[in-house]
């Protein structure tokens, strides 16, 4: 009589994370919802023709990568 092995057990798939925006997306998303009120530039394109306002929006989105917390994974 052969004995039954029964199949490996199915493991189940989890959804993937949208992978991140595009460092540039997300500093044109920060300098359309944040700093054009304020900002002299009135275009994205123009104010990251200054090297300092780029280099600015880049550590600006690179600050909120690290400091991001995922709802509901905070201290309680």
């Amino acid at each position: 009589m052969a004995s039954r092995i029964a199949p490996p057990p199915v493991q189940q798939t989890l959804p993937m994370e949208l992978p991140l925006a595009a460092p540039e997306a997300r500093m044109r998303a920060l300098f359309e919802g944040q700093w054009s009120r304020w900002h002299p530039a009135k275009s994205f394109d123009e104010a990251v023709s200054d090297p300092t306002t780029r280099r600015l929006l880049m550590l600006a989105v690179a600050h909120g990568d690290r400091h991001r917390v995922e709802r509901g994974r905070g201290r309680r």
